[in-house]
């Protein structure tokens, strides 16, 4: 049998000009992503991606699954979910200019009872 917690916030970090990991699901653990949300606190525009990243894998074109030029105090709230992470899946994000983009991740995790 299987639950499923209540949504909680996962993950709250800055994404820098390099591959940020944002949240790993436990290796025992799949998780619903539920809302991923991006602010820009920069003065000028800042374009973000964000990957679904497999476990054992790295970024790269078929796992990328946003991209967008948000602009100074901007704030999106990403379309493509839920999603779901397998054990050990990972989403990473990147910031054209280091840690002025805020990422906050909310989701459940599922529990194999």
């Amino acid at each position: 049998m299987q639950r499923v917690e209540a949504t909680k916030r996962l993950a709250s970090v800055l994404l820098t000009n390099s591959d940020t990991t944002i949240y790993t699901a436990p290796m025992n653990r799949r998780v619903i992503v539920n809302s991923i949300l991006l602010f820009n606190n920069h003065s000028s525009n800042i374009v973000c991606s964000l990957w679904l990243v497999p476990n054992g894998s790295s970024t790269n074109t078929t796992n990328k699954f946003f991209e967008k030029s948000l602009y100074n105090k901007q704030t999106a709230s990403i379309q493509q979910l839920p999603i779901v992470l397998e054990p050990g899946d990972s989403l990473v994000g990147l910031g054209s200019t280091t840690s002025q983009v805020s990422a906050k991740v909310f989701g459940s995790v599922v529990i194999e009872d």
